[in-house]
């Protein structure tokens, strides 16, 4: 109905796990932006006049929704899922901030701005927008699920897909059927994997195991993990694996997500450890084979493989406070932050980039986003990396250079310095100079492409120390 409302402007986003492009609040007010430029030339002239060389900041991209919201009229945003934006960027500087915006414009009348948003009852986000809300709505959806759920049972003891309970006779089906359906509290994927371990066992075992079934999907997870192969050199892999796939900046092929294993992040320097038979498998074979059951591979919206997770929680069960103070728990060793999975990214990413020739997959991801994962906080653990990419005779910097300048979101930045300066490795500047005594002031008048130097990039990006 309000597509068919020609006095008015409406635009939509929706906040997707799966897609790294529609994560957090940069991608939200960036589309936002973006749509209601196209809704009048008034607001195109506005967006045109207003075009930088680079890709603007969050702040700048608020202001720029604040003039297209003057000059749009009439508008609605429909933001669906928000739940599905990661917690870590829910905070007061992300969508807390996003909409406290579009209050105070709408609060002091300078838009007729009208917001709608859908999201599961997730405790920051009820404390972040019930105060904002003019209207709420608690949906109960167990019930719904509960029908989806009785279906997928009925599917699975008693239909096309029963074949592996062949060995139950009824009464044990219908068992594990109500047992299931009772406790599922409307978790269609706490039931998907609770039947997994149950297809396992043989009918003398089918009630010890009811009797034994996690609670939730946290106590799934665990359970799962506590099954994985206990050699620590296979569960350091498979955290890697999470901690890449959770925290990249795109989302990973099979192809690229094989080759994590193929790097010695714990040799000093890390290498590449290639062996003969490099790539000669099947790469989603070997992705589900070192994180059996909670990764999948799945298509995306350009019909490409892509590893994600079986669910979004999955990846906040890993990453949360709770399981990282949990020492006892068997799924403690699969834990992670934000900080140690950027570190694992930054090293993989270096090391790719300044591998001699070594054909890996995860090339592109490296070119195109290892300096996400660099910062101040990691720097003093990838010194050896940084030592040998971002330095002024770098060959693996040289080429990195030439790949990005064919990049138009890409802010030039000719020299290594200028690189370190602009994401505050101050650390790494130091060094860069001191190995640099006899060319010094050379090195430091040096110019990019822009003529600014690196003491002007370093300024312009905040970097004061």
């Amino acid at each position: 109905m309000l597509k068919e409302d020609p006095t008015l402007s409406l635009v939509y986003f929706y906040f997707d796990y799966s897609d790294a492009t529609k994560q957090d609040c940069r991608a939200l007010a960036s589309s936002i932006v973006f749509q209601l430029a196209m809704y009048s030339g008034k607001c195109q002239a506005y967006l045109q006049q207003r075009q930088s060389y680079r890709s603007p900041t969050y702040d700048e991209l608020l202001v720029l929704l604040s003039g297209l919201l003057d000059l749009s009229g009439r508008t609605f945003i429909v933001i669906d899922a928000l739940d599905e934006c990661p917690e870590r960027t829910r905070g007061r500087t992300g969508l807390a901030r996003f909409f406290e915006h579009l209050c105070s414009l709408r609060n002091e009348n300078v838009v007729d701005l009208h917001v709608f948003v859908t999201s599961r009852p997730e405790i920051d986000i009820q404390n972040c927008m019930l105060p904002l809300a003019t209207h709420t709505l608690n949906l109960n959806v167990a019930r719904e699920h509960t029908e989806d759920i009785r279906n997928y049972l009925s599917t699975r003891m008693f239909g096309l897909e029963s074949e592996p309970f062949s060995n139950w006779d009824e009464s044990t089906k219908w068992r594990v059927y109500n047992v299931l359906l009772e406790r599922s509290n409307g978790m269609f994927l706490w039931v998907v994997l609770q039947l997994q371990d149950l297809q396992d066992c043989s009918p003398n075992d089918v009630d010890h195991a009811l009797d034994e079934l996690p609670s939730d999907l946290d106590s799934t997870y665990e359970r799962i993990l506590k099954n994985f192969p206990s050699k620590t050199t296979m569960i350091t892999r498979a955290r890697r694996i999470f901690e890449c796939v959770v925290f990249a900046h795109d989302t990973l092929s099979p192809t690229e997500v094989a080759d994590i294993p193929l790097l010695d992040l714990t040799s000093e320097p890390p290498r590449v450890a290639l062996t003969s038979d490099v790539h000669t498998e099947n790469p989603e074979t070997i992705v589900l084979r070192t994180c059996p059951r909670l990764l999948e591979i799945m298509l995306d919206k350009d019909g490409k493989n892509t590893v994600q997770l079986i669910h979004r929680s999955v990846g906040e069960y890993l990453a949360s406070s709770t399981l990282r103070r949990a020492t006892s728990s068997p799924a403690y060793a699969y834990s992670f932050d934000e900080s140690s999975a950027n570190l694992t990214l930054a090293k993989i990413c270096l090391l790719v980039l300044i591998a001699d020739s070594t054909p890996l997959g995860l090339q592109k991801y490296a070119d195109e986003h290892w300096d996400k994962h660099v910062s101040l906080r990691n720097e003093d653990a990838l010194s050896e990396l940084l030592d040998l990419f971002l330095c002024t005779d770098s060959p693996a910097f040289a080429r990195w250079t030439g790949v990005r300048s064919k990049s138009i979101t890409w802010q030039c930045n000719d020299t290594a310095l200028h690189c370190a300066a602009r994401l505050g490795l101050s650390r790494h500047v130091e060094r860069v100079l001191d190995r640099s005594r006899l060319d010094l002031a050379n090195l430091v008048d040096t110019r990019d492409r822009n003529g600014k130097t690196a003491l002007h990039t370093a300024a312009r990006s905040g970097r004061v120390e």
